[in-house]
C-alpha cells in the first residue's frame, strides 16, 4: 500500500505542476495556427513543415541546422519544425534520409516576429518508392529514441549519445542506470527491474557479448566507452527475434554510424576527488606497464615452476623422480620475491583523453563508404580509509561480532579502448558493416584490514593485493539488403567472433595476529591464511552467426518474419594457489620487530627472506618457512555452451491502429563443464552436462489510439541458463576465504512467463509519458543457498519450487515551457519502478538435496532485487551553447546474502547519488565540460537485517566527491 501511494503521489506532484489539460494536452499542429512566440521580446522564430516533393507526405525527424552554429532542431511527427533565433540572417540546411539536402540561404529572424518558412525536399535518384532497408529512427538523438520505442516490437526503455553527452557518464554500465527501472550493481552489472544479472543478457548490434568474468554468464558493461555509443536500448519485453535467455531485460548497445560531415573530436579531461586527488594511498607495486593496464611480467609466477606436477616435499615427478630439496628451496625463494607489502602509491588527479575521427563519401548514383574510429583512455584513482568490515554470528540467539575489521584501500583502474566501423552502402538497398573492438579493463587495488577476531580474543592485521585485468576483443561483420523483386522483403545477417579474457597474475594475501590479552608483537599466522600467492586465467571465445528475413505479405504493413542464432561458447579456466608454510612456530623469525599496538607494514617481506625459506622441519634446509602448492585438481576447467535457434513471427495490423506480433522461438542448449587435470592431477568428481529444447512462445498487442498514444499488452516465455560454475560438480571458494561453494550437475533451465502492459504518450518528439504494470512467474528458479559441512557450511545451488514477481514503472520526460516562456530551456526527465518478489526454498531438503531448515527465511526476496529505483534529471539548454544537467538516482534495499541460523538476510542499504554537470560551447569548434559527481557521498552499506541500526552494520565505506573539467575541440 505504501509502494501504491508513492506511486500517486509522484504522478500527482508531476502532473499537478498544472491542469491536467494545460499541461499534456495533445499538441497535434494546426496548419493553420503559428506557433509559440519567442520566450524572449528580443528574439524570432522560423517554423515551418517539411515534406517530400514527391509523395508530399511530410518528412518525420528531418534535420533542420543553422550552418555556422552548433543549432539543429528535428521535425516532428506532421514534419513541422520550430526555431528561435537572435534577430539577423541566417543560412539553414534540411537534411532528410534518401532525399538531396536543401541549403536555403538569406533566411532573416526579426525580433518578436514569427515567419514561416516551408521546405520541399527532392527524392534521391533511385530512391523514389523504394522501401527504406531498415525503419529505424537515428537512436543518438531523443527524437530517435522515442520514434524507436513507438515503432519497437517490444517495449523497450534507452538512452542516446546526445543524452548521455549531458552526463558524466563514462561507460555503458554508468549509462544503463539512466534507463527506467535498470540498477548498476557494483558499476559494472545491469540489473533490470530489480533482477540480478542471471536474468539480463547484452547484445551488441543484435549479437551476444562475452563475459571476462569466470564467475558470471553476464558482461560487465563497464568495459564499453561512451564515445563509441549511439544508444543503448533495454527490451524489457520478449518477441521471438531476440535471444531468449532474460526477464528483466535485454540490455542492446549500438555503436556509431558513418557521419553525414567529416568528424573530428580531442577531448582531454582532469579529475579531483576529495578523498584521492593528492594523497597517498595503499598501492601494490607493479612494473612499467601498469599505465596501460597491463601487468608486464612483475606480479607474475616466476620462470622455472613446473606446469607438468605441483610443488610439494620431495613430491613425485613425471617419470618417477621426485622434487628435491634445493628444487624446493630455489623455488620458495624465487617466489618469495613477490612483494607482500602495500607501499604507499601517490594518487594524481584523475586524466583520460579520447579521439573520434571519421568521414563520408559519396560516389555513383546512390552508393556510399564511410567509416568512423575511436581510441580512449582512462585513469582514476580511489581511496578508502576507515571502512568496516564485519562477520557476525549468533550467540545464545544475539547477533555477535566474530570479526571486525577497520580497512583502509587504494585502487588505480584503467581503461581503455579502440573501436573502428567501416560501412558500405552499395544503393538504397544493399550495405555491409564490419565493426572491430578492442577494450581493457584493469584495476589494481591493495587493502589493509586491522581487527579483532571475537572467537580467538586475537588482534588481527591483514594485508591484500589483487590486480586484475580483463579485455575483449570482438570483430562482426553485419549485411542488410532489400529485395524489391520478393516484394520488398528485407535479409539482414550477420557472422561474429569474439574473444574475452581475464587475468589475475598474483593476487597476495598476508595475515599476521598476537594474542589480545598478551599484547603485541604481532607474529605470522600458520596455515593456508598467510603468504599466500594465488594465479588464474581464463579465455573464453564465442563464435555464432544470425541471419533474419522479413517478407511484406498482404501489404507493407503485414509482415511474416523468421530466421535463426547460432552461438558457440568456449571457456578454459585455471588457477594455482601457493602458501608459506609455519614449520619453527617457536622461531622469534617470524615475530614482527615491534612492541606497538600498530602493525610494521614491512615485516612480512622481512619474513620472506632466503634465510628463512626452505624445506620446513623436514629435508636438508631446515628453515621457519616452507613453500607448498595448495592447487587443487578441479582448480581447472573447460566449458562449452552451444545454442541453436530459429524462430517464426507475423507482425500484422488486423485492425487499423492495432499491431498484433505473434509467433515463437525454439531455443537447443547443449551445455558442459568439465574439470581438467592439470599439473598430472586426476579431478574426483566427474563433469555436468545439460542439454534441453525449448519452445517459447510470445505474443503482444499494440493499439495506437493516436500518433502520440499507444497501449502494449504482451506475453512471452523466456529462460535462464544455469551458469558454468553452478553447474559444474567441482568445489571451488573465493580466494580470500569465505564458505566453500559447490556447483550442482543436477540444475535445470529456469522458465519464466512475462506478462507486461505498457500505456505510452508522447506529446512531442522529445517528450514522454509511460506507465508499465508487469508480473513474473518462475519455474525452477536457481538461487543460491548453505547446507552444513564440518564445522561451517558449503554455498551450493538449487531449482527452487518457485518465485513470483510484480512491478509498476512511470517515466515522464517533459519540457518546462508550459508553465513559462521562460522555462521553454527546461525540461525534466524521471523515472521510478517499484517491485515486489517472493521465492520459496524448500526446508525438507526434497528440492535442494540438503537439509535447509537452519535457514533463517524460507519465504524472501529474489538476492539482489531491488524494491524501489528512481532516478530524476533537471535538463538545461539555450541557443548560446550552454547545457546544463542536474542528476539524482536511488534504489531501494535489496538483499547481496542469505541470512543462516538465526541471521537475518544482509541488505545495501540504499545509496542517493547526486551529478551535475554543465557544458560551455565557445569559439564555434570548442567545449567545456565541467562535473561534479557523488555530490551526496552516501556510504556504501551493508547491514544484517533491513534497518539501518549501526550495531548491525557488516560493510560501509564512502569513496568521496569528483570534480571533472573536460575541455573538447571538435569539428
Amino acid at each position: 500500500m505504501q509502494r501504491i501511494f508513492l506511486v500517486a503521489l509522484f504522478i500527482h506532484s508531476f502532473l499537478g505542476m498544472a491542469p491536467f489539460g494545460a499541461a499534456w494536452a495533445f499538441e497535434t499542429h494546426d496548419p493553420q495556427a503559428e506557433p509559440a512566440p519567442p520566450s524572449n521580446a528580443e528574439r524570432g522564430v522560423i517554423w515551418g513543415q517539411v515534406t517530400s516533393s514527391e509523395s508530399g507526405e511530410p518528412a518525420l525527424e528531418a534535420s533542420v541546422k543553422v550552418l555556422g552554429t552548433d543549432l539543429e532542431t528535428f521535425t516532428d511527427y506532421d514534419g513541422y519544425y520550430r526555431l528561435e533565433l537572435a534577430p539577423g540572417s541566417y543560412k539553414l540546411e534540411v537534411f532528410y534520409e534518401l532525399h538531396d539536402a536543401q541549403t536555403i540561404d538569406g533566411v532573416e529572424v526579426f525580433a518578436g516576429e514569427i515567419e514561416r518558412l516551408d521546405v520541399s525536399l527532392h527524392a534521391q535518384a533511385g530512391a523514389v518508392d523504394e522501401v527504406v532497408i531498415e525503419d529505424s529512427a537515428a537512436g543518438a538523438t531523443v527524437e530517435g529514441q522515442i520514434l524507436r520505442r513507438l515503432r519497437s516490437s517490444s517495449a523497450q526503455d534507452g538512452v542516446g549519445r546526445a543524452e548521455i553527452d549531458k552526463t558524466p557518464d563514462s561507460n555503458a554500465a554508468e549509462a544503463a542506470q539512466r534507463v527506467v527501472g535498470a540498477t548498476v550493481v557494483g558499476g559494472r552489472f545491469v540489473y533490470v527491474r530489480g533482477l540480478g544479472e542471471r536474468y539480463t543478457n547484452s547484445l551488441l548490434h543484435g549479437a551476444p557479448l562475452s563475459s571476462p568474468d569466470p564467475n558470471r554468464a553476464s558482461v560487465p558493461l563497464d568495459l564499453f566507452p561512451a564515445l563509441v555509443i549511439d544508444s543503448l536500448n533495454i527490451r524489457k519485453t520478449f518477441s521471438p527475434d531476440m535471444p531468449a535467455d532474460f526477464a528483466g531485460g535485454s540490455v542492446s548497445i549500438e555503436t556509431r554510424e558513418i557521419p553525414r560531415e567529416p568528424v573530428f573530436s580531442l577531448s582531454l579531461k582532469g579529475g579531483y576527488n576529495d578523498q584521492a586527488t593528492f594523497r597517498d594511498r595503499p598501492g601494490y607495486q607493479g612494473g612499467g606497464l601498469d599505465f596501460l593496464g597491463i601487468d608486464d611480467g612483475t606480479r607474475a609466477l616466476p620462470g622455472g615452476f613446473p606446469t607438468d606436477h605441483p610443488v610439494s616435499f620431495r613430491g613425485p615427478k613425471p617419470g618417477g623422480s621426485q622434487i628435491t630439496d634445493e628444487e624446493l628451496t630455489g623455488l620458495g625463494r624465487a617466489l618469495a620475491q613477490k612483494s607482500l607489502v602495500s607501499g604507499g602509491a601517490f594518487s594524481p588527479p584523475n586524466h583520460g583523453l579520447s579521439l573520434v575521427g571519421g568521414k563520408g563519401w559519396t560516389f555513383g548514383k546512390a552508393s556510399r563508404f564511410g567509416f568512423i574510429a575511436s581510441a580512449n583512455y582512462d585513469r582514476s584513482y580511489e581511496r578508502v580509509t576507515d571502512g568496516v568490515e564485519r562477520v557476525l554470528v549468533l550467540d545464545q540467539g544475539k547477533a555477535e561480532k566474530r570479526f571486525d575489521w577497520k580497512f583502509n584501500s587504494g585502487q588505480d583502474s584503467v581503461r581503455w579502448g579502440l573501436f573502428g566501423s567501416a560501412i558500405l552502402e552499395i544503393d538504397a538497398k544493399n550495405s555491409l558493416r564490419l565493426l572491430g573492438l578492442s577494450m581493457l579493463n584493469s584495476n589494481s587495488r591493495a587493502q589493509i584490514f586491522d581487527g579483532f577476531d571475537g572467537q580467538t580474543q586475537t588482534t588481527l592485521n591483514n594485508t591484500r593485493l589483487s590486480f586484475v585485468q580483463q579485455r575483449m576483443n570482438l570483430g562482426q561483420l553485419r549485411g542488410e539488403h532489400l529485395l524489391p523483386e520478393l516484394g520488398g522483403a528485407e535479409l539482414s545477417y550477420s557472422g561474429f567472433i569474439a574473444r574475452a579474457t581475464r587475468d589475475e597474475p598474483g593476487t597476495r594475501d598476508s595475515l599476521y595476529y598476537y594474542d589480545s590479552s598478551k599484547g603485541p608483537p604481532y607474529q605470522y599466522a600458520d596455515g593456508s591464511n598467510s603468504g599466500r600467492h594465488f594465479y588464474s586465467g581464463q579465455i573464453e571465445d564465442t563464435y555464432g552467426g544470425l541471419l533474419d528475413f522479413v517478407q511484406p505479405v498482404f501489404g507493407d504493413t503485414n509482415k511474416l518474419k523468421f530466421g535463426g542464432l547460432v552461438t558457440r561458447k568456449v571457456r578454459e579456466f585455471s588457477a594455482r594457489r601457493f602458501y608459506y608454510q609455519r614449520a619453527n612456530v617457536t622461531s622469534n623469525r617470524l615475530y614482527c620487530d615491534s612492541a606497538g599496538a600498530s602493525f610494521p607494514v614491512g615485516c612480512p617481506d622481512e619474513h620472506m627472506s632466503s634465510d628463512n625459506i626452505g624445506t620446513g622441519a623436514r629435508g636438508e634446509y631446515p628453515s621457519a618457512l616452507a613453500l607448498v602448492e595448495g592447487t587443487r585438481p578441479t582448480d581447472a576447467f573447460q566449458s562449452e555452451l552451444n545454442i541453436y535457434a530459429g524462430y517464426l513471427m507475423v507482425d500484422a495490423e488486423p485492425l487499423p491502429r492495432l499491431r498484433a506480433i505473434l509467433g515463437a522461438r525454439v531455443e537447443a542448449t547443449q551445455q558442459t563443464a568439465y574439470p581438467v587435470g592439470q599439473l598430472g592431477l586426476t579431478p574426483s568428481v566427474e563433469g555436468a552436462e545439460l542439454n534441453d529444447v525449448d519452445a517459447l512462445p510470445a505474443a503482444s498487442l499494440i493499439y495506437s489510439a493516436t500518433s502520440r498514444f499507444q497501449l502494449r499488452l504482451g506475453y512471452g516465455k523466456t529462460l535462464a541458463r544455469p551458469q558454468v560454475r553452478e553447474l559444474a560438480p567441482f568445489a571451488f571458494s573465493d580466494y580470500f576465504g569465505g564458505s566453500e561453494t559447490l556447483g550442482n550437475p543436477a540444475l535445470s533451465l529456469t522458465r519464466i512467463h512475462n506478462f507486461d502492459a505498457r500505456i505510452e504518450y508522447f506529446p512531442s518528439l522529445r517528450e514522454v509519458l509511460a506507465l508499465s504494470v508487469f508480473s513474473k512467474t518462475f519455474e525452477d528458479p536457481i538461487e543460491t543457498i548453505l547446507k552444513p559441512a564440518g564445522d561451517g557450511t558449503n554455498v551450493t545451488f538449487v531449482n527452487s519450487p518457485g518465485a513470483a514477481l510484480v512491478g509498476v514503472e512511470l517515466e515522464a520526460r517533459k519540457n518546462l515551457g508550459f508553465l513559462s516562456p521562460a522555462l521553454v530551456p527546461f525540461s525534466v526527465v524521471t523515472n521510478v519502478a517499484l517491485v515486489a518478489s517472493r521465492v520459496r526454498i524448500d526446508p525438507g531438503g526434497e528440492d535442494t538435496g540438503a537439509d535447509q531448515s537452519f535457514m533463517t527465511n524460507l519465504s524472501r526476496p529474489m538476492v539482489q532485487q531491488a524494491p524501489v529505483v528512481f532516478n530524476l534529471a533537471l535538463d538545461y539548454q539555450n541557443d548560446h551553447g550552454t547545457s546544463a544537467r542536474l542528476l539524482f538516482n536511488v534504489g531501494g534495499a535489496r538483499i547481496v546474502q542469505v541470512g543462516t541460523q538465526g541471521l537475518p538476510d544482509a541488505y545495501e542499504q540504499p545509496r542517493p547519488m547526486l551529478d551535475f554537470s554543465l557544458g560551455q560551447k565557445f569559439l564555434s569548434h570548442w567545449e567545456a565540460k565541467l562535473s561534479l559527481e557523488n555530490l551526496l557521498n552516501s556510504p556504501v552499506r551493508v547491514t544484517q537485517g533491513e534497518g539501518e541500526d549501526g550495531a548491525f552494520v557488516v560493510r560501509e565505506y564512502t569513496t568521496g566527491r569528483t570534480l571533472g573539467l573536460t575541455l573538447k575541440y571538435e569539428l
